[in-house]
């Protein structure tokens, strides 16, 4: 006997296992005496399990043919998940919230398999009307309709311990969001990903959301053993330590995976210390590898950026974020060096990284007149060329559009610009431009004149 369940609906069901035969069978019993049977049959249970004499045990032989076929009730919204939840509100004590139904219900009816949970009625669960989140997402444990789990923009300290309820076990989902949340995640979220090798994880993306040093200790180990690949990692602003933030990247780099299923790397607003410059700099060469990582975010690190530039990763990324990282003069010319070598770029950021107005300039060239780009988008914005300076990159840009590329977008706020550098700037964009960023650059007097 493998199991042994009552309820108050006075049913008793008795499962019986014969490993040698793989044979499962099961019985149910109506009566009013069933918890009085429950009590016997477990105590015969637990007597014969530590030794005691067989003889004194009861014994019950049903002939396997003689059991009747075994009926399962029909599976119920998004594959059980409001019984689901029912039953965890019983064991939790708690009572159901009649809001649950009709939102999972409408989720189901337009195909909808995110569980956005910020779209629950009743996410405040300060108000009258508030839900006690924990049954909803221990519902998600074994449920197989659900493909996210998203709580984003809103404050929920206990977004972690939420994700935690059902990480251990869920086999079903693939995208995993908790982004500025206020939340703190601790190591039990990485001890449950190690747990459960079946999970099906693609995308983690827990931007603003802090890790602890031991929580992203634990997420790194996982992120090493996982059995399969992963395409999105976004930890901007998430990582706390450098020490942490080494762990981290040099886990990325020991999963071979990795290389051949990495797409989209968010690691902006972390802090670097030489240490983990260099394990960075090791990943970047292994991925390259891989030629499959097309956007890559690294703004506000303290990245050495001319090492950075040098590397051959940048012909494949079709995005780039450097913002808020300072260069040295003496890295100038690897920053230049792989300029002409970009083949898929759409959209590079390099706003406020210290760049002197000539170099810059040449730089913006290079990408323009690159033949293998076209649409590109270039965020300039945040580096006070000044007067002087804006006038230099006008130039450039001018010269260039009348060689080869198109531009899409330009942002060029807060650079300090004065009008004829504007006039110029503006005389010499392309038509195919959508949308040109100006903002923090001009007086009400600069405006006139313009």
């Amino acid at each position: 006997m493998s199991e042994i369940s009552g309820s108050v609906y006075e049913t008793i069901s008795l499962t019986f296992s014969n490993v040698k035969e793989e044979v499962n069978a099961a019985i149910q019993l109506k009566s009013s005496l069933c918890g009085k049977l429950v009590q016997c049959l477990r105590n015969r249970y637990h007597a014969l399990t530590h030794g005691i004499s067989p003889s004194l045990a009861c014994k019950v032989s049903v002939p396997l043919e003689d059991l009747p076929e075994q009926e399962f009730d029909k599976v119920g919204v998004a594959r059980g998940f409001i019984e689901s939840y029912e039953a965890y509100c019983n064991l939790r004590g708690t009572a159901p919230s009649t809001e649950i139904a009709p939102w999972v219900e409408d989720l189901v009816l337009f195909k909808n398999k995110r569980f956005e949970l910020v779209s629950l009625p009743g996410i405040d669960t300060k108000s009258d009307l508030g839900v006690d989140l924990f049954p909803v997402t221990d519902a998600l444990t074994h449920n197989t309709y659900f493909r996210s789990f998203e709580i984003r923009d809103y404050p929920i300290k206990e977004a972690a311990d939420l994700m935690n309820n059902f990480m251990r076990f869920n086999r079903h989902i693939t995208y995993l969001s908790i982004a500025n949340t206020g939340a703190e995640i601790s190591e039990q979220f990485g001890i449950n990903l190690q747990a459960n090798i079946y999970n099906r994880v693609q995308v983690f993306d827990f931007s603003g959301t802090k890790f602890k040093e031991s929580g992203i200790v634990a997420f790194a180990y996982a992120l090493q053993k996982m059995p399969h690949g992963v395409v999105t990692i976004n930890v901007d602003g998430a990582i706390t330590t450098p020490k942490g933030f080494s762990v981290f990247l040099r886990s990325i780099q020991a999963n071979p995976g990795m290389n051949s299923s990495l797409r989209n790397l968010n690691i902006s607003n972390n802090k670097m210390d030489g240490e983990t410059g260099s394990i960075f700099l090791d990943l970047i060469r292994s991925l390259s590898r891989g030629d499959n990582l097309k956007r890559l975010s690294v703004a506000n690190t303290s990245l050495n950026l001319g090492a950075f530039m040098a590397s051959k990763l940048l012909a494949t990324l079709e995005y780039l974020d450097i913002s808020d990282n300072k260069i040295d003069k003496l890295q100038l010319d690897s920053f230049h060096t792989q300029t002409q070598d970009l083949k898929n770029m759409k959209t590079m950021k390099l706003s406020n990284v210290g760049l002197p107005p000539e170099i810059f300039g040449r730089y913006v060239r290079d990408i323009l007149t690159n033949k293998f780009l076209s649409d590109v988008s270039l965020d300039l914005s945040q580096n006070m060329f000044g007067e002087k300076g804006g006038q230099i990159i006008a130039d450039e840009i001018s010269n260039a559009l009348r060689s080869h590329v198109w531009i899409y977008m330009l942002d060029f706020s807060n650079n300090g610009l004065k009008p004829k550098a504007t006039k110029d700037l503006l005389l010499a964009l392309p038509q195919s431009i959508t949308k040109l960023v100006l903002d923090g650059n001009f007086s009400v007097n600069d405006a006139d004149e313009l």
